[in-house]
């Protein structure tokens, strides 16, 4: 599936940035509890989705909840997994729709101990890395959580954004585990939270 090459390949487009934390201020706010046990197995061939296995005893990348808050200045997005990954590469993918564009936020891990948080415009079918000052995230393996902040200049000062969080965790050429935040049963980022418009 060429999605998933995507992911690690646009981060040569882009300024690698560090992941830090940081707070919000009031907001318009959503969290959404995901089933558990539903983290998929991807067959891959030529970097395409040839097939889809359950996995429901993988505690790692099995999302539990997110949560979004849309604030004044900026979106923030917190992912609680039952385990964070640690295979060889995984990525935490935040899918923002705002009223103009499709943007995602993605925190892409290493097995070697590299970090970094891109943010990539996504206009039709195809996508560009996008410098966001300001743009942070926080990692906590104890607690599970992978959480991003973007600020909203740089998706447009949207007056609504709609979310989903997937995360992809990397298990060799032929094959990828995945778990959408949203969907029980898939992996593509269909459903979307409502509409969260700038608090």
């Amino acid at each position: 599936m060429g999605t998933l090459l995507r992911m690690l390949s646009i981060l040569g487009l882009a300024v690698a940035l560090l992941l830090g934390s940081a707070g919000l201020a009031s907001a318009d706010s959503w969290s959404h509890t995901d089933a558990t046990g539903d983290v998929l197995d991807l067959a891959l061939a030529d970097h395409d989705v040839t097939g889809t296995s359950p996995v429901p005893d993988r505690a790692e990348g099995d999302i539990h909840t997110v949560a979004v808050k849309h604030a004044r200045s900026q979106v923030r997005i917190r992912t609680l997994m039952r385990a964070l990954p640690v295979g060889r590469g995984w990525v935490t993918v935040g899918h923002l729709v705002t009223p103009r564009a499709r943007y995602e936020v993605r925190g892409v891990f290493l097995s070697e101990g590299g970090r970094a948080l891109v943010l990539v415009r996504k206009p039709g079918r195809k996508e560009s890395a996008t410098r966001c000052a300001g743009l942070r995230g926080v990692f906590d393996r104890s607690s599970g959580l992978v959480g991003m902040r973007v600020p909203r200049s740089c998706l447009g000062n949207p007056r609504w954004v709609r979310v989903n969080v997937s995360v992809y965790d990397w298990n060799g050429d032929a094959s990828t585990y995945a778990d959408d935040g949203m969907d029980p049963v898939g992996w593509e980022q269909q459903m979307l939270s409502p509409k969260l418009r700038r608090g």
